[in-house]
């Protein structure tokens, strides 16, 4: 191979490097040639244009990907997800902490489904999501707590954790501000775009109280905004009237949930996790 073959071979081929070029720029046959040193030059030209725009290239994404994370962040911030369930994901949901494998697994099926259509006509027709189970600490609040992370961090959406019987302790507390106070709540409640609430139906409901959760719910349902429910009763048994009922019929898609409480199970893998890191301490030591 001649020596000009050589270069032209090494420019070509992406094989030229830093250490390649200083090589070849002592070589007599390069010092002597004008050509020779023209396509080294232009390679060189090209190779520092093509690291400067990757170079900025790399800055935009980082300071886009930057943006994206603070984006998040402020999002989660804004929901008021319960520390606990700040960080739940459907990643970290332990399904093998219930006996009834089957129905936990179908369970698990169903909202990774409900999730991944989220953004198709399901949004547009409503697709409501009620977690239901009559026996407490099943894991129903964890659930809805990973949803709303989950589609914060795909979708960048904002949304809004609250339980029903915070709804009407808000709507109290905001009569100190008088009669905009109430309107701003519901308002805000009613055009969140994602709304969860928690233990739904599980305060005492009285005629006032059917009609400040009507108020939001039918805004929501008129809207077509997407709202997901907790609760441990079923749909026809909820205490609300039947303008409540009937509109989550028909709106919702039921998740049934394992008729078994998990908090003992969790609070079992805790307490084997201490005992591991006492025991590696101690091995340590």
């Amino acid at each position: 191979m001649t020596f000009q073959e050589e270069i032209h071979q090494l420019v070509e081929t992406g094989a030229m490097n830093s250490k390649k070029l200083e090589q070849l720029m002592t070589r007599e046959e390069v010092t002597n040639s004008l050509t020779y040193m023209g396509t080294l030059r232009a390679w060189l030209t090209d190779k520092r244009r093509k690291e400067q725009s990757q170079s900025t290239e790399d800055r935009n994404g980082n300071e886009n990907c930057s943006e994206v994370l603070k984006r998040i962040a402020e999002k989660k911030r804004r929901a008021m997800i319960p520390e606990r369930f700040k960080d739940a994901s459907f990643k970290n949901f332990d399904l093998s902490l219930y006996r009834d494998q089957e129905t936990a697994k179908y369970m698990y099926d169903a909202i990774l489904t409900w999730f991944n259509l989220y953004n198709t006509p399901l949004k547009k027709i409503g697709g409501w999501m009620y977690v239901f189970s009559q026996a407490y600490g099943s894991g129903k609040t964890r659930m809805a707590c990973s949803i709303l992370n989950e589609l914060i961090e795909r979708y960048q959406i904002s949304s809004f954790f609250i339980t029903s019987a915070e709804i009407l302790k808000e709507i109290k507390a905001s009569w100190s501000e008088g009669a905009s106070g109430e309107s701003e709540l519901i308002d805000k409640l009613s055009r969140i775009p994602i709304l969860v609430i928690d233990d739904f139906g599980a305060e005492k409901v009285s005629e006032w109280v059917n009609d400040k959760i009507f108020t939001v719910i039918n805004e929501r349902y008129e809207e077509n905004r997407m709202t997901i429910f907790t609760s441990n009763h079923p749909i026809g048994s909820l205490p609300y009237d039947k303008r409540i009922s009937t509109r989550l019929t028909e709106t919702c898609n039921v998740i049934f949930f394992p008729e078994e409480c998990i908090r003992s199970g969790i609070g079992n893998n805790l307490n084997r996790e201490l005992y591991r890191q006492v025991k590696r301490e101690g091995d340590m030591g």
